[in-house]
């Protein structure tokens, strides 16, 4: 495991009442630490105070003081972030305290922005309006968010950052160290892991109210810390130097200028070779395909050049029908036969037999008639049987018995009785004793005119 070496830090620091107030309220603190697990370790602290008569230079001051205390002489977590967020709490109580104690300190508040670099690691956290910034290869970086009512407003579309900067409400601050509410400190996350030739800013309003952001670019790559630190501070006053101004920097190692290869093997970083040996790889690959590729094309033709046509005919007929062949059978035939071969003489008893045979004279053939052409069948590959699959039976779906509804009973209405009126009693008047019974008086009878009788004329 390689011990962690750092390398070189910086650090320029310059603050100044500036042009329109009468006492500079802003405070800042540097140390370098050697106790605990933050051994080699620097902090930076700005802070910016507010409040009447002189509440804002108390409050500014003492946050710084309780905060280097609680590093320096305390007990601080091992944990960078949690470190942080105890320092300023502590620094809180230590302001409300002293409002406590003498009254025309009350209302007094501070912002404050907290940096620790530790093991080539930057932890940082702030309260209101004081900013962190980090120059990096050539670009200017913005780390914190001003907790102010004017920055809730950019972020919601409302105003500019330009208007942000000459708006009447720039000053009222949403979160302050030290006034009676729980300071909600907001934390980095996470930590960034710092190069070399980066360079850290704190500020506070004084500055960045004053000064633009291409400004602060420029003087941060060009000079070392307490030359950048101090020509900040003078470019805030020339531009009006309307509040106090205060001013960090911290370099993490020299600025460097571009490394040049002095070879073709040697890269500025690891990325560059890592780069170019990906690059020479694949130009490797590609070489070897592209040369397999032609090789095969040029080979399938030659191989195409080369190729002659068969020739299936016999080689033993001629092409006027003469058996080439058939001398050799002869001769082979009028040997065992005992024609036409040369005896050989008695040999003496004494002879040497491993002497080799005399050559055997060219027997030239005789003239003989064409014989017939041999036709050799044709040789034909067996018939393949056409493999036929096998027939699938039919599936037939089983008959389906027709589903009658089950008949349904004539429904026939049951037979209603016929109601007969029961007869109405017939009322007779009752007949009063002495009294005549009134008869009912039968309808007038009408005369029934006849005509009378005329004599007749004749």
């Amino acid at each position: 495991m390689h011990k962690y070496v750092p390398p070189p830090i910086k650090v320029g620091q310059s603050t100044d009442v500036g042009r329109r107030r009468h006492e500079n309220q802003d405070s800042m603190g540097y140390a370098q630490l050697d106790r605990f697990a933050y051994k080699g370790a620097h902090l930076l602290i700005t802070a910016d105070g507010m409040g009447g008569a002189s509440g804002g230079q108390q409050a500014s001051s003492t946050a710084v003081e309780k905060i280097l205390e609680y590093f320096q002489q305390g007990h601080p977590s091992p944990e960078p972030d949690i470190a942080i967020r105890e320092a300023v709490e502590l620094a809180a109580e230590a302001v409300q305290a002293k409002a406590v104690e003498d009254p025309r300190l009350e209302g007094m508040g501070t912002t404050c922005v907290v940096v620790i670099i530790h093991n080539g690691y930057l932890f940082a956290g702030h309260i209101g309006d004081s900013r962190l910034y980090m120059w990096r290869q050539g670009k200017l970086l913005r780390l914190s968010r001003d907790h102010s009512r004017v920055q809730f407003m950019v972020e919601a579309g409302i105003i500019s950052e330009e208007d942000a900067k000459r708006h009447p409400h720039q000053n009222f601050l949403a979160r302050v160290l030290g006034s009676n509410q729980q300071p909600r400190v907001e934390i980095l996350a996470p930590p960034r892991k710092l190069e070399l030739g980066d360079r850290l800013l704190l500020c506070s309003d004084g500055l960045y109210n004053e000064v633009d952001d291409e400004e602060i670019f420029e003087i941060l790559g060009t000079y070392e810390p307490q030359k950048a630190s101090d020509t900040l501070v003078e470019m805030a006053n020339e531009n009006g130097g309307n509040d106090n101004i205060t001013v960090q920097i911290l370099s993490y190692g020299d600025l460097q200028p571009p490394q040049v290869a002095e070879s073709w093997f040697q890269f500025p970083n690891a990325t560059a070779g890592f780069a170019f040996s990906l690059f020479c790889f694949v130009l490797v690959f590609l070489g070897g395909f592209f040369v397999g590729r032609y090789n095969q094309a040029r080979s399938y033709r030659s191989n195409a050049s080369n190729a002659q046509p068969q020739d299936h005919t016999d080689p033993c007929i001629a092409a006027d029908g003469a058996d080439r062949c058939g001398d050799d059978d002869d001769d082979d035939d009028d040997d065992d036969a005992g024609q036409g071969s040369l005896s050989t003489p008695d040999l003496p008893p004494n002879a040497n037999t491993n002497r080799k045979p005399a050559s055997k004279p060219a027997v030239r053939p005789v003239a003989r008639s064409a014989p017939t052409p041999v036709t050799r069948p044709a040789i034909r590959p067996a018939p393949v049987p056409a493999i036929r699959p096998a027939p699938v039976p039919a599936v037939r779906p089983a008959p389906v018995p027709a589903v009658r509804p089950a008949p349904v009973p004539a429904v026939r209405p049951a037979p209603v009785p016929a109601i007969r009126p029961a007869p109405v009693p017939v009322v007779r008047p009752a007949v009063l004793p002495g009294s005549r019974p009134v008869l009912p008086t039968p309808p007038a009878s009408r005369p029934v005119v006849r005509p009378s009788s005329k004599p007749t004329v004749r």
